[in-house]
């Protein structure tokens, strides 16, 4: 190999290697600027978050600016017409409903400013000295009445004393937001404790319900401003989502914390800890009065919706149509139920579990019902409601503040038949539901006269039925009458050479006569609903005169094996439905095997007591084909039958005996193994 060829080989290594290291510089450069890019990208988009961020802001302080002159208007001329002389107490009633709900609704301006300046961060804290355990006791104190309504069991820890440096009207808002939280997911009769106590510098407050508590994922959630949540029983929590988020922000603002965990013996129990004593250098303003009037505080318009009056129960005017109405907000229950009182008559549930008992209960004409409640929301009410048999035709019209196609659709499926958005007047809901009532009374009269039509043609198939069982029952006595007729003619015919056996004849005929009466008569008691007299009957002389008179119906030539309990006891029942009874099991038996040609023939009868003593129980038994499982679901229907000939009513009126002397007939499904029926009647107390 030459020189030259050596040195062109050796170079050619290096000359790989600068190359792989400029593609890699190039991907590096193409890799950093991609980077920059995403960076500024980010920022931007940053940038404009946090614009949109304070423009939301400062749109919900202007809202909330704004609605506070127009709730002021309301709020002064209410207050004056209501300290006024004079005021009716209707008219007082609904402007104290006016006054409540503006106050309510003042509250959650308040919130949302408050919220508003959170996030602006220009809501200083104004601290005072204070004693935070008479506050927590005044707070506690404003709920004492509701508790007593509703037969909450509310307790109170707190020290005698307990000195604070914090801002007294958010520690005030902290508290009154954590009480009205739990008195609105506690249950009727459930349980509410607060408590106060010092732990290393801090003040921890404590709140515990007994309601259906929060569920881990959302425990977060709850303290977001604006995140709808649910909590375990199927309702959102009430309001506008600002309440708790409140609580976090005034106790973050202090330097401390709030949480939410599970209750011990099951609900929620929300912690908050602050800090006892103020920053170094803060100036510490005059303590303010903790006695402010009950209507001043933020949380009063909540306790007094919680006491809005209640009506249960309907008046007695029956007839009027009965709306139920299922409305966990005293105000909006109480409103529908004036509105509905002069067209209607009207009940009243406040969760849905209490309208599901009521509407049991009651079994109203329509049910007006909200979507989100305590215990058990509205359509979970309505799918209960709906398995059961009286109450799955019920027109249900539920009210929403929601206006979500989804849920509409979700609701129609439920059975739902209307629903209506909040707000809404007084017009349209009485529309609706005159329209849902009027509609349910004329479907109701279609059904009545259909119901008629059908009982008619009921009369028309029982009298047939009627008239078929009598002539199959009369149709034993009548041919065995025609049997001695005819050996009685037979003899005279002949010169009478044995009176002896024409007088049978005779006697025969004469006693078959009197059995094809008794049968009409026994039958038309039975038909027309009338009870037949009952006696003390020993089975073993109803089995012997059964197979006698199966026998003198000429269906002689089987055996019967009899095989009867020793100490067996007497029945209660009419004589001859039983013999009856037994007189079709066994002809039926014998026709069975005839007809499938079996040899020997025999009948199997078996009485016994049933295990519990209180019945007597009697197997008849063939060796014939035996009945398939189809056959035993149709054999007691009225004119269905296994048999070339007949009509198909032995069985049926057989059933029928049986159950109007207190027993039960059935059949066994034994194909190939003989036709087994029990009967069973009751022994003799």
């Amino acid at each position: 190999m030459g020189v030259s060829n050596i040195d062109q080989a050796m170079s050619h290594p290096a000359a790989s290697t600068d190359g792989r290291l400029d593609g890699a510089r190039r991907e590096l450069l193409e890799a950093n600027e991609r980077l920059r890019m995403a960076n500024e990208e980010l920022a931007r988009r940053y940038e404009k978050a946090r614009e949109m961020d304070e423009l939301k802001s400062r749109f919900f302080a202007s809202v909330s600016h704004e609605l506070r002159t127009p709730l002021t208007l309301i709020l002064g001329p209410v207050a004056r017409r209501l300290a006024a002389d004079g005021v009716l107490p209707d008219e007082r009633r609904e402007l104290e409903v006016i006054e409540r709900n503006a106050r309510l609704v003042l509250r959650y301006v308040t919130d949302l400013l408050d919220v508003a300046r959170l996030e602006a961060e220009s809501k200083p804290l104004t601290y005072t000295e204070f004693d935070l355990a008479l506050l927590v006791r005044l707070m506690a104190s404003q709920f004492e009445t509701v508790a007593s309504e509703r037969r909450i069991r509310f307790g109170v820890d707190a020290p005698d004393a307990l000195t604070a440096q914090a801002d007294f009207d958010k520690v005030r808002r902290i508290l009154l937001n954590l009480l009205a939280n739990a008195f609105k997911v506690v249950p009727y009769g459930g349980v509410v404790s607060v408590w106060l106590y010092a732990r290393a510098g801090r003040a921890i407050i404590g709140v515990q319900d007994n309601g259906p508590g929060v569920a881990p994922e959302v425990r977060e959630a709850v303290f977001e401003s604006f995140r709808e949540w649910r909590d375990g029983v199927d309702r959102e929590a009430a309001g506008a989502g600002l309440g708790l988020a409140v609580v976090r922000e005034f106790a973050a603002l202090h330097g401390g914390s709030a949480a939410v965990d599970d209750a011990p013996g099951g609900g929620a129990l929300f912690t908050v800890s602050l800090p006892l004593v103020a920053p170094d250098g803060t100036a510490l303003n005059v303590a303010p009065s903790t006695a402010r009037e009950e209507s001043d505080l933020p949380g009063a318009d909540v306790l007094r919706g919680l006491l809005s009056p209640r009506i249960s129960a309907p008046p007695a005017e029956p007839d009027r149509p009965l709306v139920l109405v299922v409305e966990d907000n005293p105000d909006m229950n109480r409103f529908i139920a004036v509105v509905l009182g002069p067209h209607y008559r009207v009940a009243t549930a406040f969760d849905g579990k209490e309208g599901l008992d009521m509407a049991l209960a009651f079994q109203p004409d329509l049910i007006l019902s909200d979507v989100m409640m305590p215990r058990m929301s509205g359509e979970r009410m309505v799918r209960a409601l709906r398995k059961h048999r009286e109450l799955a035709e019920v027109p249900v019209i539920m009210l929403t503040g929601k206006a979500d196609d989804a849920l509409r659709v979700d609701l129609l499926t439920e059975g739902v038949q209307d629903y209506l958005n909040k707000p809404f007047s007084a017009e349209e809901l009485l529309a609706r539901i005159g329209a849902r009532i009027s509609a349910r009374r004329r479907q109701e009269a279609a059904l009545k006269a259909l119901r008629a039509d059908m009982e008619e043609l009921l009369k028309q198939q029982v009298a047939s039925q009627t008239a078929a069982a009598i002539a199959h029952e009369l149709n034993q006595p009548l041919n065995a009458l025609a049997s001695y007729t005819d050996a009685a003619l037979r003899l005279l015919q002949a010169g009478n050479p044995a009176p002896e056996k024409l007088q049978r004849a005779l006697e025969g005929g004469a006693a078959q006569t009197q059995r094809a009466g008794q049968v009409v008569r026994e039958l038309l008691q039975f038909f027309q609903g009338r009870e037949a007299a009952t006696e003390a009957i020993d089975l073993r002389e109803a089995v012997d005169r059964a197979l006698a008179v199966v026998e003198s119906n000429g269906l002689d030539g089987f055996d019967s094996r009899i095989r009867l309990a020793t100490d067996l006891p007497r029945v209660r029942a009419n004589r001859l439905q039983v013999e009856k009874v037994l007189v079709n099991l066994v002809c039926n038996g014998v026709d069975a095997m005839r007809g499938a040609g079996v040899n020997p023939q025999s009948i199997a009868i078996e009485v016994r007591q049933v295990a519990d003593g209180s019945m007597v129980q009697v197997t008849v038994q063939d060796r014939g084909p035996g009945l398939s499982e189809e056959a035993v679901r149709r054999v007691f229907q009225p004119f269905f039958t296994t048999k070339p000939t007949g009509i198909g009513m032995g069985l049926a009126i057989s059933r029928a005996l049986v159950e109007a002397n207190g027993g039960r007939l059935w059949a066994e499904p034994a194909s190939g193994a003989g036709g087994i029926f029990h009967f069973t009647l009751p022994r003799v107390a």
